[in-house]
């Protein structure tokens, strides 16, 4: 069960990290986090910049 949550844990750090997606105007999903978080931060319940 470790290994599968290692592995889980990896893939979501490279998915949301690395890729640069065309659907969201190439930025990544954390960027995309990001910027909604600058023009409406009420609608998040965490501040998500110190991820």
């Amino acid at each position: 069960m470790d290994a599968l949550k290692t592995h889980l844990y990896y893939y979501l750090l490279n998915y949301n990290f690395n890729p640069k997606l065309r659907a969201i105007g190439r930025k990544t999903p954390f960027e995309a986090i990001l910027q909604w978080y600058d023009k409406k931060p009420d609608i998040f319940v965490v501040n998500p910049n110190p991820l």
